[in-house]
């Protein structure tokens, strides 16, 4: 669904299955805009946040996330994340790409 959405605009879009290969692929394509779900960083979320922003520090990150509770924000914000989405309200994503 997200692919979709993103191809309908006519962006480019790029998937990882790791945490590794994110970061290539940051690294390598220089995206604008990273979508990234929450389960890819396990327990050290904030640590892939923060390389992500280390590789393109101009480039929005989007996390999308089971629990959006005030916690969990917080500590996407300080690692760098533009905004989170709901993962049970994904139709919010389109305008939240555009918004960041």
């Amino acid at each position: 669904l997200i692919k979709q959405m993103c191809c309908e605009t006519g962006d480019e879009v790029c998937e990882s299955s790791s945490a590794s290969a994110l970061l290539e692929q940051c690294a390598g394509r220089r995206p604008d805009c990273v979508i990234l779900d929450e389960s890819l960083g396990g327990d050290d979320f904030p640590a892939l946040i923060r390389r992500i922003k280390s590789i393109l520090p101009d480039s929005r990150v989007i996390v999308l996330s089971l629990d959006l509770n005030p916690w969990f924000q917080e500590m996407a914000a300080d690692a760098g994340v533009s905004a989170c989405v709901a993962k049970e309200d994904l139709r919010q994503l389109r305008g939240v790409i555009r918004a960041s």
